[in-house]
């Protein structure tokens, strides 16, 4: 009988995480043309609701202004970070207080460290986080957090912009 209830157990917590690692996936492609826009914007990383009501709230300042194209990381390979004035990287902080290898990938490949904006979600609203150089712009994924963090994120994209 214990190892029945053993055998329940684990079959419950590998369906939890199953499920945990599957809801987590990347932004949905998308491509705002703007014609006769002189700068770009990438934005990649992960999704959340938290993330997506930010990125929504981002798109819409930005849209009329400048060319934005939304790819997730497996997408990346072919871009020419060279070609974008600003590159935004939504992702989530993981247990040992790191950001993921995508995104880690993503900064990596980028030679101009100046035009990136990281943004990290994480358990811990005080948590702060440097990696090469970019100042990550970190936030718990609290409802009430959704506008200051657009804020926050906005205000760094508008100074990529305007040293372009």
């Amino acid at each position: 009988m214990h190892s029945s209830n053993t055998y329940r157990v684990l079959i419950i917590v590998c369906t939890a995480l199953v499920l945990a690692i599957s809801c987590r996936e990347g932004v949905k492609r998308a491509f705002y043309d703007l014609p006769g826009a002189e700068q770009k914007i990438l934005i990649t990383g992960n999704t959340s609701d938290f993330k997506d009501q930010i990125m929504d709230k981002l798109i819409d300042k930005y849209k009329t202004l400048y060319q934005i194209e939304v790819m997730t990381y497996d997408m990346l390979d072919e871009v020419n970070y060279d070609d974008y004035a600003v590159v935004l990287v939504m992702d989530e902080c993981q247990a040992w207080m790191k950001f993921t290898k995508k995104a880690q990938k993503v900064v990596d490949q980028i030679e101009d460290k100046g035009k990136i904006v990281l943004f990290i979600t994480s358990d811990d609203p005080d948590w702060e986080y440097t990696y090469q150089g970019v100042d990550a712009v970190t936030s718990a994924s609290e409802e009430d957090r959704v506008t200051r963090m657009f804020e926050d994120i906005a205000f760094e994209i508008d100074r990529i912009l305007r040293e372009e």
